[in-house]
């Protein structure tokens, strides 16, 4: 399994309202551990009231080093308030690409291959229910979320 490591900045169009004429800011952070292995990680949404069908998610991996795929950032669920007419990812950027699969190393190596597109990462809707993540398959996610 490829790993993406630190900054993934999502640039999204998703049909939704909005009131008034600003950029609009909220991060969530998480923090804990799993079976030993550290995990910690931060979203920030972004939201254009001028572009109802615009929004920006800059998802942050603050494990360093990634020692193992457990404490990689690879999936987010979100719910809205009212369900969208389309979720689309257009642009996936990431500061270091590791490859941890069979790797007893620590850090995980550098991945020496040539990453797939967006990185491998996709969407999927469902209403008002969002889902981005690593290992997808062009209708469903292989790993998470």
């Amino acid at each position: 399994m490829v790993v993406r490591k630190a900054l993934l900045a999502f640039g999204m169009a998703v049909a939704a309202s909005a009131a008034s004429a600003s950029i609009i800011q909220y991060t969530f952070t998480a923090n804990g551990q799993t079976d030993g292995v550290s995990q910690q990680g931060s979203a920030t949404f972004y939201f254009d009231t001028t572009n109802a069908g615009w929004m920006k998610i800059t998802l942050t991996d603050n494990v360093s080093p990634t020692a193992n795929t457990a404490s990689e950032l690879d999936g987010l669920s979100f719910v809205f308030s009212n369900p969208l007419g389309s979720l689309t990812l257009q642009s996936v950027t990431s500061q270091a690409v590791l490859d941890c699969s069979g790797d007893n190393s620590v850090p995980c190596d550098p991945y020496g291959g040539v990453p797939p597109a967006l990185y491998g990462w996709g969407t999927q809707l469902s209403g008002d229910t969002g889902k981005l993540g690593a290992g997808f398959t062009g209708s469903a996610f292989a790993y998470h979320p």
